[in-house]
């Protein structure tokens, strides 16, 4: 009689349940590896923007990176962005600025311009951009985990979020967002700490939203001033942040929730994650007198850009604290590692 080589159908059935096994095994930590790696690709893009910033201030007297033009000087080579009769509002110049950078590296001349919306939020870097970089968008400009803003710069000509749901600035600043960026400047690196007793104004928090507000004025000479120097505790305060954290847990959430943990730059170039709730208290700029009045918000989901969804699953979650957002004496306080500061004590 001839013995038979070969595997039996038990013997075969069991080696694919071995396998099977091993593959449920292995997966979860490989997949927990990849994100690992993206959220230290992540940091690293961060800390690049740092190196960024710094040689920026190196050439332009210490100046934070930041839009600069105003209303009646926006030099652009664009005659319909120019604002030789001053009839601009500031922000409306800054936004000029951005419109300026995109036609000019895209080389689209047709890109149309923007009104009624500013750009110190999400295309606060662009100014960083339009300095170091000859064609946008910048990859490194998008978190590996933002898959909306990565979808969007694969053709930004064609595809950007939905213009009727934009609102203010409608189509014209949806073609914007292919352009934007994951992370953001935190205000008082363009703008004034607080408000003044003399009267001089700031920008603060607008409370019924997660939006910026600015005083009804037209002129704003306080925009761009900000020079790093001005930093008093550059390893302890926050200069740019992922406004949503896409890292610590399976869905995307907003910053502002106390145990979000979201990738983030400080003045010193070190950037990695931090728990949001572990840093100090924020204050109000504009009410600067009273030193212990804080920031607190409403986070309203707008799912046309891609923006997470609330905690609560209703429309929105109020009375989250801002935290770095607003530092506690602006540029001059502390973030992390260290207590609050408060001069007027």
């Amino acid at each position: 009689m001839k013995n038979r080589s070969g595997f039996t159908l038990i013997e075969l059935l069991v080696v694919i349940a071995i396998i099977a096994l091993l593959i449920g095994i292995l997966l979860p930590a490989l997949g927990q590896a990849r994100k690992s790696a993206r959220t230290m690709i992540c940091a690293s893009r961060l800390k690049q923007v740092g190196v960024a910033v710094n040689t920026y201030a190196a050439d332009f007297q210490d100046k934070i990176a930041s839009y600069s033009w105003s209303r009646g000087n926006c030099p652009s080579e664009y005659a319909d962005l120019q604002d030789r009769n001053g009839n601009l509002d500031d922000v409306d110049a800054c936004m000029n600025q951005l419109v300026d950078i995109i036609r000019r590296k895209t080389g689209d001349a047709s890109f149309p311009k923007i009104s009624g919306r500013a750009p110190h939020r999400r295309f606060s870097h662009a100014v960083i951009i339009d300095y170091m970089s000859d064609i946008i968008p910048e990859a490194t400009a998008a978190c590996p985990e933002d898959k909306y803003l990565i979808q969007w710069q694969a053709d930004p000509k064609n595809d950007y979020p939905d213009p009727n749901k934009m609102g203010q600035g409608g189509a014209a600043y949806a073609k914007a967002f292919p352009y934007a960026s994951s992370y953001q400047f935190v205000p008082a690196s363009w703008a004034p700490d607080k408000t003044t007793p003399s009267g001089g104004n700031t920008v603060y928090q607008y409370q019924p939203d997660h939006d910026l507000f600015w005083f009804p004025s037209k002129n704003r000479p306080w925009m761009g001033r900000r020079q790093i120097r001005e930093v008093d505790f550059p390893a302890s305060k926050v200069q740019m942040f992922d406004f949503y954290d896409r890292h610590s847990t399976a869905k995307t959430q907003f910053y502002a929730y106390a145990d979000a943990k979201t990738n983030m730059l400080m003045f010193d170039g070190s950037a990695g994650l931090k728990t949001t709730g572990d840093a100090n208290n924020s204050w109000r700029p504009n009410q600067a007198g009273k030193s212990e009045a804080t920031t607190i918000f409403t986070y309203l989901q707008n799912d046309a850009i891609g923006e997470p969804p609330t905690r609560s699953g209703g429309p929105s979650d109020p009375n989250l604290e801002t935290y770095f957002r607003w530092t506690s004496e602006g540029l001059h306080g502390i973030d992390y590692n260290g207590n609050r500061i408060d001069y007027r004590k």
